[in-house]
């Protein structure tokens, strides 16, 4: 990208979340969120996430040796809070942003929670600054997110799963009281909470006035779910929706062979909404069935990848989602 970008903000973002970023790419994020955020009528807000840990990780895989990216880093990986990245995305923000997604913590391991409760204070007063409404609550995974080895047990026992359900309510409470925010929940791609039946014993066991879900459509068809069907049947608990989708032949391989979610997704598994499998139109006819008014985030999982290749994804995403009603 080459700044300036010019032009009235709008309310369309294109998110970059780079898990694996090395110094050169964190320096052009940086550059991003403090320029002027307008390309081609989208207001780029790049996102990424530095949680505790990580810092340790690019300093000694990655390098770091930019002042400048240092202080932002270190900011972030000391307070809790996401410090410089904050101050700019605050600037450049259009309206606000909805809401942010928590790093990952094994909602099930209690000696995880005193480093899980100052991820959550920190990233909840960012949000609150930034005036969001919602904190994104996803539980660990079971495999390695850049490797695809295993990390854990694949499913919980009776007490593990009922201290993530505890767990859950409790960050629900210290996001709702403490900060005036929803919590929703993620269920995500080689975590405890993935397939139908543990999304649904998950709503059947927590509050529907503390916990609500995030509904990523890629995510839930990548397990055999049916979006659709699941947006119709529990909207009210669905106030904010991740828009991707899945290459169905990929899927089919990934499921034949037991690939892991790392590997499938740099094989291209999510794809662009319109070749995919998901039913955008079925889907997009159900949120007017269900008067839907949250929020829906349009995403692509696409790491590892260059900085030049999503932008003409987002551009041809954005022309398909509003051709056929959405956005």
């Amino acid at each position: 990208f080459e700044p300036p970008w010019t032009g009235d903000s709008r309310a369309d973002h294109l998110f970059f979340r780079n898990l694996a970023p090395n110094e050169a790419d964190l320096l052009a994020c940086l550059d991003v969120i403090e320029s002027a955020l307008e390309v081609d009528g989208l207001a780029v807000i790049p996102h990424l996430t530095v949680p505790g840990g990580a810092l340790r990780m690019l300093e000694t895989q990655a390098g770091l040796t930019n002042p400048r990216l240092r202080s932002a880093l270190k900011a972030t990986d000391d307070d809790g809070v996401y410090g410089a990245w904050a101050q700019a995305v605050s600037k450049a923000a259009p309206k606000g942003i909805a809401g942010l997604a928590l790093s990952m913590a094994d909602l099930a391991d209690p000696a995880q929670w005193s480093e899980l409760e100052r991820q959550i204070v920190g990233a909840s007063t960012t949000l609150q600054a930034l005036g969001a409404g919602f904190l994104v609550l996803i539980d660990d995974t079971y495999t390695d997110l850049f490797t695809g080895e295993s990390r854990g047990p694949v499913q919980l026992d009776g007490d593990a799963w009922k201290r993530l359900i505890d767990t859950t309510h409790r960050v629900a409470d210290i996001v709702r009281d403490q900060f005036g925010l929803k919590l929703v929940f993620h269920p995500h791609a080689e975590t405890h909470v993935e397939y139908d039946d543990q999304i649904e014993l998950f709503l059947d066991q927590t509050d529907p006035d503390r916990v609500f879900i995030c509904l990523d459509i890629g995510h839930h068809a990548y397990r055999g779910g049916d979006p659709v069907d699941f947006m119709r049947r529990h909207h009210q608990r669905i106030p904010y929706v991740h828009l991707k989708s899945v290459d169905a032949d990929i899927q089919r391989s990934v499921e034949a062979d037991g690939i892991p979610f790392a590997t499938a997704v740099a094989r291209g598994m999510f794809c662009e909404p319109s070749e995919g499998k998901i039913d955008f139109v079925s889907f997009r006819d159900v949120l007017i069935e269900v008067d839907f008014d949250g929020w829906a985030i349009v995403e692509q999982d696409l790491y590892p990848t260059s900085f030049d290749k999503p932008l003409p994804i987002a551009a041809r995403t954005r022309k398909y989602l509003s051709d056929i009603g959405i956005g």
